[in-house]
């Protein structure tokens, strides 16, 4: 319509769509949320007042109190989770350390069993492993000591088929030999699917006990191409 009704509120003065309380007094508690731009110069604050601002205070006090009891304190509970997370943080350090070592003994297992095809050796097995980081750890491990060596692994991490492929940089330029292309071959096996980089490539899939006929496949690929 033609009338807009305003409020003076100090020195800021705005357009109001309708009346909402009658006086400031009625808002009650106030509790800021949420902050941000919308637009170039222009920002919004949202909030919840009266008694849907209580509501939300308390349900982060009963949170609060919820940590305080897993943590078995109810003292200095900022301090108690910042500890904690050094801790976690120490201790992924630890296990980095752990995989890295388990790799080292699984390349030596990989490469003492080699496969000698061509002029390339063929690294191949199913593997005990953590994680998938475990495998790629192998991979890089390989990667930067040698160049003629194609990497195929297999895991069951998790009650998971995981499947890793490595290409040496010397292999692809001169074979044209291509990490997803054998990942891709091999990982109907495995009932899954992947991919990755022509170096390095990876798959996932939920038949573990396709992993022994995923690697021969591998095998039987790499022959027919060079």
């Amino acid at each position: 319509g033609d009338e807009v009704r305003v409020v003076e509120f100090g020195e800021s003065i705005e357009l109001c769509g309708g009346t909402h309380v009658t006086r400031t007094g009625n808002i009650g508690l106030f509790k800021i949320i949420s902050e941000g731009a919308i637009a170039t110069g222009i920002r919004r604050i949202e909030a919840l007042t009266g008694s849907e601002a209580e509501e939300y205070i308390n349900g982060k006090l009963n949170i609060v109190e919820e940590i305080g009891s897993l943590l078995k304190s109810s003292g200095d509970i900022p301090g108690n989770v910042e500890r904690l997370v050094s801790e976690n943080s120490e201790m992924k350090k630890t296990i980095r350390k752990f995989e890295a070592q388990e790799a080292v003994v699984i390349r030596k297992s990989l490469e003492a069993n080699a496969i000698k095809i061509d002029n390339l050796r063929l690294l191949k097995g199913i593997v005990e492993a953590e994680s998938a980081e475990t495998l790629k750890t192998i991979a890089h491990q390989i990667r930067t000591s040698a160049d003629d060596i194609i990497l195929v692994i297999g895991a069951d991490i998790g009650g998971k088929a995981n499947l890793l492929v490595m290409v040496c940089d010397k292999i692809l330029r001169e074979k044209k030999i291509n990490a997803v292309s054998i990942i891709k071959e091999i990982a109907v096996n495995i009932e899954g699917g992947g991919g990755g980089q022509p170096f390095l490539a990876s798959a996932g899939g939920k038949k573990t006990a396709g992993l022994p006929k995923a690697l021969s496949k591998a095998e039987d690929y790499l022959r027919k191409l060079i």
